[in-house]
């Protein structure tokens, strides 16, 4: 429900072209920290700089560090869908009530979920994710 009362970033909006929707969540992001800046005229930066180019699948390979960084990320989430789909396949076999075990893991999303949005300002984004994913791995053994 909070995502929809997040504003699209200032960014975004500038880079899509959004520039009335941008001055106004520039004004909003003023209002709430209380602070009086000047916005400039994000008018005239319409046309400095701006290339247009199409991006495709690709692209992701064209770099090392690109080519790295997709092929890491795709096996995680690879390794995260098997790990649920074993989960959810095995369930019958752990001798207890089926409901039960499945109320139970719905509820260990719960904290799955807040945790790192609690902890990704205190420790960053890579070392969060690969305590997470250690611990979700060795819990799951």
């Amino acid at each position: 429900m909070l995502v929809y009362q997040l504003p699209e970033s200032p960014r975004w909006l500038l880079a899509t072209g959004r520039h009335e929707d941008c001055r106004r969540t520039l004004e909003h992001i003023n209002q709430y920290n209380n602070k009086v800046c000047e916005i400039p005229n994000l008018e005239s930066k319409k046309g400095e700089g701006e290339v247009k180019s199409a991006a495709g699948f690709c692209d992701l390979f064209k770099t090392p560090m690109l080519r790295r960084t997709t092929i890491i990320v795709s096996f995680a989430l690879f390794a995260l869908g098997m790990l649920y789909y074993g989960l959810s396949l095995h369930m019958p076999e752990f001798n207890a009530n089926i409901y039960l075990i499945f109320f139970l893991s719905g509820v260990v999303e719960i904290p799955a979920d807040i945790v790192p949005f609690l902890l990704l300002n205190r420790f960053g984004r890579r070392l969060n994710l690969c305590i997470h994913l250690i611990i979700g791995g060795l819990l799951c053994m």
